[in-house]
């Protein structure tokens, strides 16, 4: 139904149910043009889905409102959401990602992290090793966001990375990752 009042309301009745069955009725809400009913139906996912495939989620990083992007961000980290590392590459790797703003591609980092985890290390990893004069300053800023995930990933792949970026890259991007691996890697006894 077109009507954004109406589905909104049949939602919140299916909220209330709180039925998980009724989960895949709700993820078709997610294509509606209207964004509040989007945003209604990722909250009610968040309650009846919290585990699964996360590649409808993450296929909402094309939406236009950001306000739906974030949203299926926080659903996919508050729950067991898998989704490879494929799903993303469309995403991460476009031009109009450095555009995005900083809570955004945080926001998209954190779930990166936690559908895809070591399968996305060569992505960070890529992030300080290709070096490339456009968008310089937008590049070390994913860099540096890149290298504050792997050191809270803390797997042997993601220390791995930190090491390797300790050796290249910029100097902020250097520090950033030195300081992280040693936090992770017994400088705090963690």
């Amino acid at each position: 139904d077109k009507r954004p009042t109406f589905v909104r309301n049949l939602l919140t009745l299916i909220s209330r149910w709180n039925d998980a069955r009724f989960a895949d009725s709700v993820e078709k809400a997610l294509r509606h043009p209207e964004a509040t009913v989007r945003r209604e139906a990722l909250r009610i996912l968040s309650t009846l889905r919290p585990s699964g495939s996360g590649v409808k989620l993450v296929a909402l990083l094309s939406d236009n409102d950001e306000t739906v992007r974030l949203t299926a961000m926080k659903v996919i980290t508050g729950g067991q959401y898998t989704a490879a590392f494929s799903a993303w590459s469309p995403f991460v790797t476009a031009d109009d990602f450095y555009d995005r703003s900083p809570a955004e591609k945080r926001a998209i980092y954190q779930a990166l992290k936690h559908t895809a985890a070591d399968e996305a290390v060569p992505y960070w990893q890529g992030l300080w090793t290709e070096w490339s004069w456009t968008k310089k300053k937008k590049k070390e800023e994913l860099a540096l966001l890149a290298a504050e995930i792997l050191g809270k990933l803390a797997t042997p792949a993601a220390m791995a990375a930190l090491e390797l970026k300790q050796k290249k890259g910029g100097a902020a991007v250097r520090q950033s990752a030195g300081v992280l691996a040693v936090h992770h890697v017994g400088g705090d006894g963690q």
